[in-house]
């Protein structure tokens, strides 16, 4: 079963396991955008974690998209992927593999930190898209959702007015 994210504003769409719940947060300022759409394991202990009713626990694996305005900084995907904190480059191994989302070209790489991460970058005129998997071990079963989100991946024109 899968749930569809779609969002005009942002100029994405994709699909997700069923398993998942969406939350929301924006970091940005009066001067940028910065959205995260982060896929939970929807299980009452994780509800309970994003509703502020459960600390002192680190946070579960999650699926995460970030999206960052770039029609002022311009970035290519490399540039957002080394110059930025954004994309954890520096907590990497270093390597950029290139690949596809949504029919447009995108860097992966693998960082680490309190957990793994696999990383997808795309970069287009108006956002940057960075697709994030956390996981413990290379056979969770979060990785091959993760392949599942990028596979459905649509981009569309965002219809938010940033310039």
């Amino acid at each position: 079963l899968q749930k569809t994210y779609t969002s005009r504003a942002y100029g994405i769409s994709f699909s997700y396991p069923a398993k998942y719940f969406t939350y929301e947060l924006d970091n940005g300022t009066g001067e940028r955008i910065e959205h995260m759409i982060i896929l939970i394991e929807d299980t009452p202990e994780n509800r309970s974690l994003i509703a502020g009713e459960r600390s002192g626990t680190e946070g579960p694996p999650v699926l995460m998209v970030g999206i960052y305005q770039n029609n002022i900084d311009m970035y290519t995907t490399e540039s957002f992927v080394r110059d930025t904190n954004f994309s954890n480059f520096k907590l990497s191994d270093g390597v950029l593999v290139d690949t596809l989302v949504g029919g447009e070209s995108g860097l992966q790489y693998h960082s680490s930190g309190l957990y793994e991460h696999e990383n997808v970058v795309v970069a287009q005129p108006d956002f940057v898209y960075m697709f994030s998997a956390s996981f413990n071990s290379s056979n969770d079963q979060i990785l091959a959702d993760f392949r599942e989100v990028l596979d459905s991946v649509i981009f569309s024109v965002a219809s938010t007015s940033i310039r």
